[in-house]
């Protein structure tokens, strides 16, 4: 996938779970992505959803009453789709299960820019979120939204985060294909997170790890396993 895109689309998601109203964007692509033919292009969008669309220019491209995905991303649009779609779910779930972000978790530049280190009130809900992202296969966007804290974070906050950072790098690297990359950070993840077992911070480390130590031992396997079990991330 293009990565600008992939960014793009990852900000996107972000900016939706991380405030404290809902900004339309995840609606306006999921729009988008129900109506775009092979070609990339969608006619029948609500003028809301065009508008914020068209905000950014690089990307979608309007004109004679439809929205355009830029001719160098169409053929991007499958994944699109599919990211659009794992967005208005895990949107919900955040909702639902997570409730509105604390102050400190709204995506704010001063206080990251900072180095204010994360509350407990901001990790807990951080890591629901990161649940719920997790559990809709956006590990990208796990990783994205857990980088801020890990920064700020100290001692054994900041080597928890970065053992489900490169978990989450490492399940985004078997998306892509790359079984070395996803082996090599799914073992040091879980050699991070190992100290914290059997939880933390509400979630089951023993259930969570055994199942990680088994889908690398299907992804190291000789003969390739048709169909991976990837684990859900439950925050309680």
């Amino acid at each position: 996938m293009n990565l600008g895109l992939r960014n793009w689309l990852a900000e996107r998601c972000l900016e939706e779970i991380s405030a404290a109203e809902s900004a339309g964007a995840v609606s306006a692509l999921a729009g988008f992505a129900e109506r775009a033919d092979r070609s990339g292009a969608a006619v029948g969008l609500s003028e809301e959803a065009a508008r914020i669309l068209a905000r950014s220019p690089k990307i979608f491209e309007r004109s004679d009453g439809q929205v355009q995905l830029a001719p160098s991303l169409v053929a991007d649009l499958p994944e699109l789709r599919w990211r659009a779609a794992r967005f208005v779910e895990a949107v919900a779930a955040c909702r639902e299960r997570c409730g509105a972000p604390p102050q400190a978790a709204i995506r704010d530049p001063h206080r990251r820019s900072a180095g204010m280190p994360p509350s407990t009130d901001e990790i807990a809900w951080t890591l629901c979120a990161a649940g719920a992202l997790f559990n809709a296969g956006l590990f990208f966007e796990v990783h994205e939204l857990l980088e801020p804290s890990w920064l700020r974070a100290e001692g054994p906050l900041r080597l928890f985060l970065q053992g489900l950072i490169q978990i989450s790098a490492g399940l985004h690297h078997e998306q892509n294909g790359n079984r070395r990359g996803a082996i090599a950070l799914l073992g040091e993840g879980s050699g991070k997170l190992r100290p914290f077992a059997p939880g933390v911070h509400g979630i089951d480390l023993e259930v969570f790890l055994a199942e990680i130590a088994e889908l690398v031992r299907a992804l190291a396997a000789p003969a390739p396993v048709a169909e991976l079990r990837v684990p859900r991330l439950v925050v309680r």
